[in-house]
């Protein structure tokens, strides 16, 4: 996130503005068997690639730039 050049402020704010057709799926962490939802929604000229864990008393995101296929970024 900070590489991108935001805060938490702006992330929070992309996080609110997520929609469902920015979801394309999601799959099973291969660590805790937990469904990750995946979401690539287009923020600022940024192609994200986000990942939303949600627990009960917590969401745990992972947030980055989409790269190309192959490159491990759905692995988590």
């Amino acid at each position: 996130m900070v590489d991108l050049g935001f805060d938490l402020i702006d992330v929070s704010e992309i996080l609110y503005g997520l929609r469902p057709r920015e979801c394309v799926g999601r799959i099973r962490s291969e660590h805790t068997g937990e469904w990750l939802y995946i979401f690539r929604p287009n923020v600022c000229g940024f192609d994200l690639y986000v990942k939303l864990l949600v627990r009960h008393e917590c969401v745990i995101v992972s947030f980055h730039e989409e790269v190309s296929e192959g490159d491990g970024s759905q692995e988590d």
